[in-house]
């Protein structure tokens, strides 16, 4: 029984903070500069990728972004540049901004919720070659459908648990 309690808050605390999430940040657009990956397996067994290719953003395209057709609805766009660097014996990683105009990852605010997002994030992938453009929504949305999953998974003991305790309860 306390397993099946556990399972419940579980899976109400984390719809509840993805839904706040959801609510804060608003529908907000990520793109990042786009790589190709070839998939590595050893003995059948899928040990990840290994990216090549790594197409950089360019500062400039960004400019595109107000001129899309409805740029009307984005806020903000925060161009930032990730690296690492030594900081005495630890890596350390640095955000910041390229004096070479190139982006590691650009944040694209359009905080409104009846933004056509999809039209957004076609028409931002249009003015940005060489990005991967997604919003962080429907990131949020395979998170919630594994949330779901999850619930259809924790009734399952919650059901057999009760159908247990009918049964010695009300046998002989």
């Amino acid at each position: 029984m306390a397993t099946v309690v556990v399972l419940i808050s579980f899976t109400r605390a984390m719809t509840t903070d993805i839904n706040n999430k959801l609510e804060k940040y608003g529908a907000n657009i990520l793109a990042v500069p786009e790589t190709d990956t070839l998939p590595l397996s050893y003995g059948g067994l899928s040990i990840g990728g290994i990216s090549f290719e790594i197409r950089e953003i360019n500062q400039a395209d960004l400019a595109g972004i107000g001129r899309i057709k409805n740029a009307a609805n984005v806020a903000a766009v925060g161009p930032m540049v990730l690296g690492g660097i030594n900081i005495g014996e630890k890596r350390v990683l640095l955000a910041g901004l390229d004096k070479k105009g190139l982006i590691s990852l650009v944040e694209i605010a359009a905080p409104c919720s009846a933004c056509p997002i999809t039209e957004l994030v076609q028409q931002i992938s249009g003015v940005l070659p060489g990005a991967r453009v997604m919003a962080i929504y429907q990131v949020v949305k395979g998170r919630m459908e594994t949330l779901q999953r999850f619930k259809k998974f924790h009734t399952a003991p919650a059901r057999l648990f009760f159908w247990w305790a009918a049964w010695w309860f009300w046998s002989p």
